[in-house]
């Protein structure tokens, strides 16, 4: 998911067990993060940077992790302290 605010605009990851950790910071501006999207065959996470007409790519492999009941979540990261 993308969060933005005053202290920052980031890309959070939430663990199966509901636990929100940080993926990525927009370190090149402070200009929101926004769109993010994955490839169909999951192995590309796309996310834009708004007003500085940029829209980034990061490869995986992000294995899959079954969430019951045909949802498929992508846990490419660790929370932090998790390993």
């Amino acid at each position: 998911m993308a969060e933005d605010g005053y202290r920052g605009n980031y890309l959070r990851g939430v663990t199966l067990d509901g636990q929100i950790f940080d993926f990525a910071r927009n370190a090149r501006s402070m200009r929101e993060l926004s769109g993010v999207c994955s490839s169909p065959d999951g192995k590309a996470l796309f996310v834009n940077l708004q007003e500085d007409g940029l829209t980034l790519a990061v490869m995986g492999p992000f294995p899959e992790v079954g969430a019951g009941a045909g949802a498929t979540i992508r846990a490419g990261m660790s929370a932090p302290g998790t390993g």
